[in-house]
């Protein structure tokens, strides 16, 4: 159900996940998925029998670090310096988030990092790309922080495109090579914020780095799968706009260093098989392109252009 007053939603769905919650959530698409349950917990930790898997430390370029604890049960306690602890069970399909977290970045949190453990505990490929939908299709853009892939996503939806996820896509990669929609939100740095119109997006807060932007109802869709037209791998150049046709094989490198995965020569095995079936399937180029808000526009009509010739 949802709460017209506030643009609040109940029950929505996020990677194919379909949340089921008494907790209200701005970034939900609409559609039905596989039931995940939301609660509250108030625990600490990590607990004797978990073991440390993942941590991000912190950098100077990115505020955010955090920590993933796994017990021998396969649950999962993860720790963000921005939202708190998480509690993760990909088997049961459960998250319990932390009730005395501010519930914006608790939210904005819980629809990327924890969701990864989700995404990885039912075989799928999670990538640091962004993705929208061109004519019935999805298209990626990968590349590591501060590479424009958030803003590009919003240039985007400016233009009238569907953004499909802004830092985290959900790639599934079996009989057919598809992407699944993420949270509807995009997560834009304060000084190029101003630069996108507000009609088709609600300013729903922010931190120290970005704004946070809630897609409206209109252009969120719904988290039904789409094919995967094309790879764009964001390089930056300040001679202007190119779009450079990769050998799969040249691509595995980069899409290994995009890929989200857990420690373990099993995991490994499991991600590289994905990544170097995603490059014999799909088309991968270079986008090469100034840093620039100028050049937005340009790179999303030679994007276009490209994926139209397919």
């Amino acid at each position: 159900m949802t709460d017209p007053r506030t643009s609040v939603s109940l029950r929505g769905t996020c990677f194919g996940y379909e949340a089921h919650s008494d907790v209200s959530f701005r970034f939900l698409r609409d559609g039905v998925g596989e039931p995940l349950e939301v609660t509250f917990h108030s625990e600490e930790g990590p607990v004797p029998g978990e073991r440390l898997v993942v941590e991000w430390k912190q950098r100077p370029d990115k505020a955010f670090h955090g920590r993933v604890y796994q017990n021998d049960k396969g649950r999962y306690r993860l720790w963000t310096s921005d939202a708190g602890w998480f509690l993760v069970d990909p088997r049961q399909r459960t998250i319990a988030i932390p009730e005395h977290a501010d519930a914006l970045r608790r939210e904005v949190r819980l629809w990327t990092t924890p969701m990864l453990l989700l995404m990885v505990g039912r075989g799928d490929l999670p990538l640091h790309a962004s993705a929208v939908e061109v004519d019935g299709g999805a298209v990626l853009f990968g590349g590591p922080s501060q590479f424009g892939k958030t803003t590009l996503a919003a240039a985007f939806h400016t233009a009238g495109f569907r953004v499909l996820a802004e830092d985290v896509t959900c790639v599934q990669v079996g009989r057919d090579t598809e992407v699944i929609p993420g949270p509807a939100l995009l997560r834009v740095r304060h000084d190029v914020a101003d630069r996108f119109p507000t009609s088709s997006v609600v300013d729903v807060g922010e931190d120290h780095e970005r704004r946070f932007l809630a897609l409206s109802k209109e252009s969120r869709g719904n988290c039904d799968p789409l094919p995967l037209k094309g790879v764009m791998l964001l390089k930056s150049d300040a001679s202007g706009i190119r779009l450079e046709r990769r050998e799969g094989a040249r691509a595995i490198s980069d899409f290994w260093a995009l890929a989200f995965r857990l420690p373990g020569n099993e995991e490994r095995e499991r991600v590289f098989h994905r990544i170097t079936d995603l490059a014999d399937r799909v088309p991968v180029w270079d986008l090469v392109r100034p840093l620039d808000v100028d050049y937005l526009q340009p790179t999303v009509e030679r994007v276009v252009e490209k994926v139209r010739e397919l």
